[in-house]
């Protein structure tokens, strides 16, 4: 269960960034796609799909991933804006790849390691 939700989960974060944030234009970028955003019922499918699981740990588990994803995402968010003024695919799939490393150490710190 842990693997299919922390997959979810940590593909909600990009959606955000997304939707939240710019894309870096590039003038041959393979993924311009991604510059048009994310609407809102697509957003909404994807919040169901992606948070809702992980209440199946319990409320505690829920809040504690929530506040440090939502933490992550700000940071990493001004980080790669600073940088290179937005977000590219690359850093997209290094957000996901943070985000489910988070979700499985708050599930081990929760299940006593």
């Amino acid at each position: 269960l842990a693997l299919v939700v922390g997959q979810g989960i940590s593909r909600f974060l990009p959606v955000v960034m997304v939707t939240f944030s710019q894309y870096v234009k590039r003038d041959n970028a393979k993924a311009s796609h991604s510059a048009l955003g994310v609407n809102m019922p697509n957003f909404i499918i994807a919040m169901l799909f992606g948070v809702v699981p992980i209440f199946a740990f319990g409320w505690m588990i829920a809040v504690v991933y929530i506040l440090l994803a939502t933490t992550l995402f700000f940071i990493f968010k001004h980080y790669i804006e600073r940088k290179i003024d937005g977000y590219t695919g690359d850093t997209l799939g290094a957000l996901q790849q943070i985000a489910e490393l988070i979700f499985y150490m708050v599930i081990l710190i929760f299940q006593g390691l």
